[in-house]
């Protein structure tokens, strides 16, 4: 089995929230890691989607946590949605 490994890095200005997990985490930079399987024998590349992992710093560790990718994109909607409330009222 082949896998493609991507990590990426997004920052929430705000405190956040991860349905799944059931926790609040504070703003921050944080690291998130993606793992796709690459399904072999089709005449195109096809992947499906294995693990998406959060980095979470916690004093001199990290520790990885299996999260729902559709939970991070919501909680990072949630986040734009408030800085852009906030802008808004700065403005006016």
């Amino acid at each position: 089995m082949r896998v493609l490994n991507r990590k990426e890095t997004v920052t929430f200005k705000n405190e956040f929230r991860l349905r799944y997990l059931g926790q609040t985490f504070p703003a921050g930079q944080y690291t998130i890691e993606t793992i796709d399987e690459i399904l072999e024998g089709m005449s195109f590349l096809v992947f499906r989607r294995r693990h998406t992992i959060i980095h979470l710093p916690k004093a001199d560790t990290v520790r990885k946590l299996q999260i729902d990718p559709n939970d991070l994109g919501k909680a990072l909607e949630a986040d734009l949605n408030r800085c852009i409330r906030k802008a808004k009222r700065t403005l006016f």
